[in-house]
């Protein structure tokens, strides 16, 4: 109970930075830290974007997923992503932003599933943790990830563990943001 309430408060902050106008005393230095007294509205096009793979990339917005805590974690997909089955030991909040996010449940990879989930912009979900489940994006997408760290991604076949962005040699331009 005490989890989802937090889960309830940070989409709602993030929620409301989000859309908030530009003309109140404000920094933009992010990630927000807990317990700060300075807010923080900060447009998504004026993020500080690293790049996580060649189709997509990441900004965190609150806390750090690597460390124990609240976390809010912006991923946007390029048209093209994708990402093999795989689970988190911890449970997620997911606000889709922008675009479509599609999530399909199991161990395999299969876009024709009954149990493939389609998120578009302003869908909200809850991905409990330990289930496997596979994802991709047809254009564009921006979600937002509420969670709590130290946040971990264990891919169901170890074979399917994604390739460091720093061997990643001549990435399809098509598919990079």
């Amino acid at each position: 109970m005490r989890k989802t309430a937090i889960f309830v408060c940070l989409f709602a902050i993030t929620q409301f930075a989000y859309a908030q106008p530009m003309h109140h005393a404000y920094t933009s230095q992010l990630p927000y830290q807990p317990g700060s007294k300075i807010p923080v509205v900060v447009k998504t096009s004026h993020l500080k974007w690293r790049t996580v793979s060649p189709y997509s990339k990441a900004a965190t917005v609150l806390g750090d997923p690597k460390k124990a805590g609240p976390f809010v974690l912006l991923l946007k997909y390029a048209r093209g992503f994708h990402k093999e089955p795989h689970y988190h030991p911890g449970t997620a909040v997911i606000s889709v932003l922008k675009g479509t996010y599609y999530r399909g449940y199991g161990s395999v990879y299969n876009k024709k599933s009954k149990a493939v989930a389609k998120l578009t912009a302003g869908t909200v979900s809850v991905k409990p943790a330990g289930v496997d489940h596979y994802e991709w994006a047809v254009k564009p997408t921006i979600i937002a990830v509420y969670a709590m760290g130290p946040w971990k991604t264990v891919y169901v076949n170890s074979k399917n563990q994604p390739i460091p962005m720093k061997d990643v040699k001549n990435p399809d331009p098509r598919y990079t943001m």
